[in-house]
């Protein structure tokens, strides 16, 4: 790989003693490729943003598709990559067991495995492959591969407050799978209003939202938070909030973006946004900016 192929940086938290470690790597392949890389031991969220790669020792072979990820922590070892014609982009965060610490309350039997296995150096993956990516993920991916360095305390702020909305967007499907079971009949149902609630400049309140779906109000918010962790009203709120990140970035006031975002009062939007970013969205227009716009996935 090109040295400029490669982004690696640090980033300070609160929760940890060591800091958080980001790598991008992303290049463009034009031939067939066979690497041999000596892999260091790496505990954290590995996301494949390219395309599909093999890889292994030996006669054991696996596949990383493309838009795919797995949470994991193995030991250092020699891997056998190949690479085909194509585009290679991985994105890696570092993710110390006390960091991870952060959310064991929540999800113990998750994280004190993950802990357990950094701590005593045995191989760790909660599935037998990767997961896809999911829209939500893919946002907060599209910020922080943006990043090249961290300059500054706002920068500290923003990827930590992305950083925990992947851990959580990772665990919160996957470890409740007595709920997943139960409402599996109903993933198309609550795809829909997802895609609904994506409409942010419709003022959704939670009858007009189970109104359009033709469902009671309780029902359609018992099932969305078992399927996607949270309730379509918090949904909406931090959707509208990263949303505000690439309208701040263009250009638009705070109190313009408050308002197409749905806040009637400028007030309210400030205090949300800096519980979500812990930062101010005036700080954003003052030169301390969110890295070059963002798209937004729908």
């Amino acid at each position: 790989m090109k040295k400029e192929s490669v982004i690696d940086y640090f980033v300070r938290s609160e929760h940890s003693f060591n800091p958080l470690e980001v790598v991008h790597i992303s290049e463009t392949v034009t031939n067939k490729t066979a690497l041999r890389i000596r892999f260091p031991e790496f505990s954290g969220l590995c996301f494949n943003l390219g395309d599909g790669i093999e890889y292994g020792s030996k006669d054991k072979w696996k596949s990383f598709r493309g838009s795919h990820y797995t949470l994991i922590h193995t030991i250092g070892r020699w891997l056998d990559i190949s690479l085909q014609p194509g585009h290679f982009s991985m994105l890696m965060i570092k993710l110390p067991a006390d960091f991870m610490e952060l959310f064991l309350e929540r999800y113990p039997a998750a994280i004190s495995t993950y802990c357990a296995a950094t701590k005593f150096l045995t191989f760790y993956s909660p599935f037998g492959e990767p997961q896809v990516i999911t829209h939500d993920m893919q946002f907060a991916l599209n910020i922080v591969r943006e990043f090249r360095s961290v300059d500054n305390a706002l920068h500290v702020q923003i990827l930590n407050a992305l950083i925990v909305d992947l851990v959580l967007l990772h665990l919160s499907p996957i470890y409740r799978p007595y709920e997943m079971k139960v409402y599996k009949e109903t993933d198309l149902a609550m795809e829909r209003a997802r895609n609904l609630l994506h409409e942010y400049t419709r003022r959704w309140t939670p009858d007009l939202l189970a109104d359009a779906l033709s469902m009671h109000k309780r029902s359609l918010n018992t099932k969305f938070k078992a399927t996607f962790g949270v309730s379509p009203m918090e949904y909406l709120r931090e959707f509208r909030l990263n949303v505000a990140v690439n309208l701040l970035n263009e250009g638009m006031s705070v109190t313009d973006v408050a308002k197409r975002i749905g806040y009637k009062y400028h007030q309210d939007f400030d205090r949300a946004f800096k519980r979500k970013f812990h930062c101010s969205p005036l700080s954003v227009t003052k030169g301390v900016s969110f890295p070059a716009r963002l798209q937004i996935l729908r």
